[in-house]
């Protein structure tokens, strides 16, 4: 079973219901592209905090959070949504911190990913 603070259990079932309706590998091909991207999203966010890049730290954010939200990894969103926040208000104060959080975040989602791939639980 996943950790629902790493992958949020009642969109986990939203996407397998929609799954149903689709046919199989619409799921698989959602977590294959978050795999593929946050990673890369994840290290801008990163850039744009050290260059204390608000612009940047926003459009990234918001970006992320919306993978984030539509793959089910409810506690990268959140984190996302405070790094956005604090872009929108021309503050990078923290963001760093944020980010951290979020690089750990990310390791344990694609993991969990990862393994829902391998066991076929899509």
């Amino acid at each position: 079973m996943t950790d629902p603070a790493t992958l949020d259990a009642v969109r986990l079932r939203q996407l397998r219901e929609l799954a149903e309706l689709s046919g199989p590998g619409i799921v698989r091909e959602l977590f294959e592209v978050f795999l593929r991207e946050a990673p890369q999203l994840v290290e801008r966010l990163g850039q744009a905090a050290l260059a204390s890049d608000a612009r940047g730290l926003e459009d990234t954010a918001h970006r992320l959070k919306g993978a984030s939200l539509s793959a089910g990894a409810g506690s990268m969103a959140d984190t996302c949504r405070r790094l956005e926040a604090l872009g929108r208000a021309s503050r990078v104060e923290g963001a760093l911190e944020l980010c951290q959080r979020l690089q750990g975040e990310l390791a344990r989602t694609t993991s969990e990913m990862r393994e829902l791939i391998l066991r076929d639980e899509l």
